[in-house]
């Protein structure tokens, strides 16, 4: 929103800075600025003169017309000094900041200068290179900022406090000891011309429009998210309703399991193995939620190994594989409790792979 405020003040100050100016010893001077938010009024303005001779050029710019200068000096509002360079023999670093030191001294108690020395090293520093004709130097104030100088629109420096502004703009303010009594006279005419005023009202309509577009727009965008949020927090809870839902459909569907269909598949294992195949998990699994969905019934798993090899053999295997069925069905979450391990070893069946494979098992039966 800001930055479209700030787009329509500089595309309207812009407009009305080329077309309309106020012309002192051949210096246009701007009947407008801005700086902050604020949009300044040239208010007058006049030539600095020293021993003779032309200095620079300047103008005062103020929100509103002002003609006392006591009253300009102690404002704290924004505006705007604007110092244009015609002689730079005169208008040297050296003589311009020992006139800035001479008009820091007069606007201290008995030219004491000492409780404002670092702000004042720090502005005069801003104006220690080299000067030449047709350089400008802006100083403006803005309330709770400081005082900010700039050469040729490059930004120097901010001092800040609003005692020290009052000390600056004494420099050409001062009621007995201005930097120049004429040039004062001139800076405090409060001359606004007719252009400044209409493109202030114009600034300040184009602002207030563009102020309330981007306050649309704002508006139109937060409605935006929050549709989007609405939709968002719709289409949660309704993922979250069909998720319960399929929840619920699951344990319903567990809950249909019948006891008889633990006895339909049989666990089988490998040979000389204890170890349960992907398969086998799987047929586990479901024998696991079955007798979770019939709390009432408990389950002898009978286990078995082929005919081949020793007896004792066999029954350790046996222990094995039971051993193994018993804990992953205890992982499903199964009571160990209601399950009965009954070792049965080998079995006697045809000698031959089929046989021996399908006699590699562990079978439930219901208690």
């Amino acid at each position: 929103m800001i930055r479209k405020v700030l787009i329509a003040l500089m595309v309207v100050l812009m407009m009305v800075s080329v077309s309309s100016a106020r012309t002192i010893d051949d210096v246009d001077l701007p009947e407008t600025l801005t700086f902050g938010d604020s949009v300044l009024l040239l208010n007058g303005g006049g030539t600095r003169v020293a021993f003779m001779n032309d200095v620079y050029v300047a103008g005062l710019w103020l929100e509103n017309a002002m003609t006392d200068p006591e009253t300009i000096k102690n404002a704290d509002k924004t505006m705007a000094i604007r110092m244009h360079v015609i002689n730079d023999f005169f208008a040297s670093s050296k003589n311009i900041t020992k006139a800035f030191n001479n008009g820091f001294r007069n606007s201290m108690p008995k030219g004491d200068i000492s409780s404002i020395k670092e702000e004042v090293d720090r502005f005069k520093a801003c104006f220690s290179g080299e000067m030449k004709d047709g350089d400008e130097f802006d100083i403006v104030y803005i309330p709770g900022k400081g005082t900010s100088v700039y050469k040729n629109g490059e930004f120097l420096d901010t001092v800040p406090g609003y005692e020290f502004k009052k000390s600056v703009w004494s420099i050409w303010m001062h009621d007995t000891r201005p930097a120049d009594a004429d040039l004062k006279e001139g800076m405090v005419e409060g001359s606004i011309s007719t252009e400044a005023l209409a493109a202030k009202e114009a600034t300040i309509k184009a602002a207030a429009e563009a102020e309330a577009k981007a306050a649309a727009e704002a508006k139109a965008a937060n409605e935006a998210a929050m549709l989007a949020a609405a939709e968002t927090k719709a289409a949660n809870e309704a993922a979250m309703k069909a998720a319960a839902a399929e929840k619920a459909a699951a344990e319903a569907a567990v809950m249909t399991i019948p006891a008889e269909s633990l006895s339909n598949e049989d666990v089988f294992f490998g040979v000389n193995s204890a170890s349960l195949s992907a398969d086998s998990k799987k047929v586990l699994a479901k024998k696991a939620q079955c007798i979770k969905a019939n709390p009432n019934i408990s389950v002898a798993v009978e286990v078995y190994c082929d005919s081949r090899g020793a007896q004792e053999y066999n029954m350790a295997l046996a222990e094995k594989r039971a051993k193994s069925v018993v804990n992953f069905m205890a992982a499903a979450g199964v009571d160990s409790s209601r399950m009965e391990t009954v070792i049965f070893g080998a079995v006697e069946s045809d000698a031959n792979e089929t046989a021996w494979a399908n006699n590699r098992r562990a079978h439930f039966k219901v208690k």
